[in-house]
Formats: structure tokens, C-alpha cells, sequence
């Protein structure tokens, strides 16, 4: 899979009913449409579903209707992140991360033109300002790889000071990397200063316990940080390996014996979107807390609009949440994206 790319392509484009099938086809999806919130910025939005086993790519404007231009099926979707040069599209195979690197524009037809297996199992990641990629990985570090890409790579560095269980990465304006931990006690906000060789600021999350981190994300001097509470047992928890340290992501008992894990603490539902201003101290205080019920991996686009990821609402399946500034402890999800969406892990922009 990760050498040949076996995996298979829904390669009938599902256009929304607002763009032309000219400007899906051959282009990566892009109109001359506006990103909602005013924003003028051309930008695709990338969905990974987990179960679903789906990576869609959806173009502006976006509605409670909009349909994905093609999508990548086949894989349970860890992680994506875009820049203007990649798409970096992460998944577990055998318990070992596998990124796909795509060249944009990708099409329904796009292959790797590089693979890397960083040797752990994979969470969020992201591109910073220089095209560099950064991963978190569940060996308790966060990963930084540099262009040019190629298959087989090694980092080219490592964080890992205060790291641990880290499930999410983001960047702001002044290149902060900002790392949440999973599963401290309670979960944590990491915040590291460039060349991020150095102690990091750690703001513990005000989280119960049990408490999971699932994702961060950093639109100018906003802070988003999604939270998972209330342990029920629902379902398994699958960890690395048969390690210690665990993977957010929840599967349905039907995919266990596929993923050589094993039964771990119960899911958390409960879930919470905690909103900071910068700059984070350790003693910060959420400005805002906008309550879930699963709230998964959490994305600003370029208008400062908020998408999160939701394993049940408004289905059983989930959706992606969109919610627009000012953000409040009384805001309520404009709408919801949930076609072709199934239990979504990974959020992210790009061409």
C-alpha cells in the first residue's frame, strides 16, 4: 500500500449544485467563489473520515449542501494537512504512520509522489509558513520533515521536551508551534517559541479526568482547542502497537481485528472547543467554551471561520461543524458539512 498506492479512487466528481462540472473537473475543485465569512481567499477544504475511510475534497462557497468534488476512499484518515506546493494525506497501516505526499493541485487521480513512514502511529499535522511538515506522532514527539519530499525521508528534527500522547500541531503568525497532549492529567496545551529546541509554555487544559485533547488550531490571535470528557465505554480505544500510549480515534468493533490493537479505556464523549487569545500563558483562562457532544479535530479558514469535527452530530455519523465570529460560550454551529463525512478525524485548507 504505502510503495504502491493501491488505494482506490471514487473517481466520479459529486459537484455542488453552485459550481459548474467544468470548474470540478481537472482543476482540484476550484470556483471563483468566496470562502464564507467574507473572505476572499480561494481555498478547498479537506475532510479525513476515520471510519468512513474517506479523504474528500470540498470547494467554497460551503453549505449544509455542499458535496465533495472526488474523494480518496479506501483508508481510516489520521491526519491531512495542504500547503500551496502539497497534500500531505496521513493513515495507520499496521500500526504505522504512512503520509501520502501529493503535489497540487491534486485531482481524483493524484499518487504520492513521495511516502513517508515515520515508524509510530500517526495523529494531526501541519504545514508551517515555510513548507515545512510537522506530524504528531505517538512515540511522544512531533516530527518536523522538509521539503523537498521524498520517499523514505527521516525527520529533520524531533520535539519531544514536555511532549507526550501528543495528538494535534499548529502554527500562528509568529511561528509558535503549539502541541496538544492527549492524555496528561489533565490534557495540555503546549506552546514553543522557534527554533522549538527550548522549554515550552504548558497550560494545563481545565479538563476533568478522564480527559482527552483532540486537536489545535491558531486563526491570527484566536486559539482553539478541542476537547473530549465524561468516560462511557462505549466502544474500544484502540492503542499503538499494543503499547501504552493511545490513538483518538474510535473505530466500531466490526475493524479490530484489522488494526492489531486492542481494547483500551472507553470513548469520551462530552466534548468541549476551549478559545484562547494569545499570547498563552500557564495560567491562561478559555475566553469562550463551546460545548459538543464529540467534538474531534478543529480548523480556522482564512475568514476565522470554525470547523470541527463531530462523530454524532448532526447524524450518527457526524459532520463538520461550522461556526462563525464572534465566537462565544453561546455559539451554535452555523451548519453542518456531512456529505460522504463519517466520523471525521482531520481537518484542513488549502488550493
Amino acid at each position: 500500500m504505502a510503495s504502491t498506492h493501491t488505494r482506490s479512487v471514487f473517481t466520479a466528481l459529486i459537484c455542488a449544485a453552485s459550481l459548474s462540472f467544468a470548474a470540478c473537473s481537472g482543476s482540484g475543485g476550484n470556483s471563483s467563489s468566496v470562502i464564507p465569512g467574507g473572505g476572499s481567499k480561494l481555498v478547498n477544504l479537506y475532510i479525513g473520515s476515520f471510519t468512513g475511510g474517506a479523504l474528500g475534497q470540498y470547494s467554497p462557497p460551503f453549505s449544509a449542501s455542499t458535496a465533495p468534488n472526488f474523494e480518496y476512499t479506501g483508508q481510516g484518515y489520521l491526519g491531512v494537512a495542504s500547503d500551496s506546493k502539497w497534500l500531505a494525506a496521513a493513515f495507520d497501516a499496521s500500526s504505522v504512520c504512512t503520509i501520502d505526499m501529493e503535489t497540487q493541485p491534486v485531482t481524483s487521480s493524484s499518487t504520492p509522489a513521495a511516502v513517508i513512514t515515520p515508524g509510530a502511529t500517526c495523529e494531526l499535522a501541519s504545514f508551517d509558513s515555510s513548507g515545512n511538515y510537522w506530524i504528531a506522532l505517538d512515540n511522544n514527539t512531533v516530527a518536523e520533515y522538509t521539503p523537498p519530499f521524498t520517499s523514505g525521508q527521516t525527520a529533520a528534527m524531533t520535539v519531544s521536551t514536555d511532549v507526550s500522547s501528543p495528538v494535534g500541531v499548529a502554527f500562528d503568525g509568529s511561528n509558535n508551534l503549539y502541541v496538544v497532549n492527549e492524555l496528561t492529567n489533565p490534557a495540555q496545551l503546549l506552546v514553543f517559541a522557534p527554533p522549538y529546541t527550548g522549554t515550552p509554555t504548558v497550560l494545563a487544559l481545565p479538563v476533568g479526568n478522564p480527559s482527552e485533547a483532540v486537536g489545535v488550531a491558531v486563526s491570527g490571535s484566536t486559539v482553539a482547542v478541542g476537547v473530549l470528557e465524561s468516560a462511557v465505554g462505549a466502544k474500544p480505544h484502540i492503542t499503538s502497537g499494543g503499547g501504552s500510549q493511545s490513538i483518538i480515534r474510535r473505530v466500531p468493533w466490526s475493524q479490530m481485528p484489522h488494526l492489531g490493537g486492542h481494547i483500551g479505556k472507553g470513548v469520551l464523549l462530552g466534548g468541549e472547543v476551549l478559545i484562547y487569545t494569545t499570547p498563552i500563558t500557564s495560567s491562561s483562562s478559555p475566553a469562550a467554551t463551546i460545548t459538543e457532544p464529540t467534538s474531534e479535530a478543529v480548523a480556522f479558514d482564512p475568514a476565522g471561520d470554525l470547523y470541527v469535527g463531530d462523530s454524532s452530530v448532526p447524524s450518527g455519523t457526524g459532520g463538520v461543524l461550522v461556526f462563525t465570529p464572534p465566537l462565544s460560550s453561546s455559539s451554535v454551529y452555523a451548519f453542518a458539512i456531512t456529505d460522504e463525512v463519517d466520523e471525521p478525524a482531520a481537518i484542513n485548507f488549502g488550493p
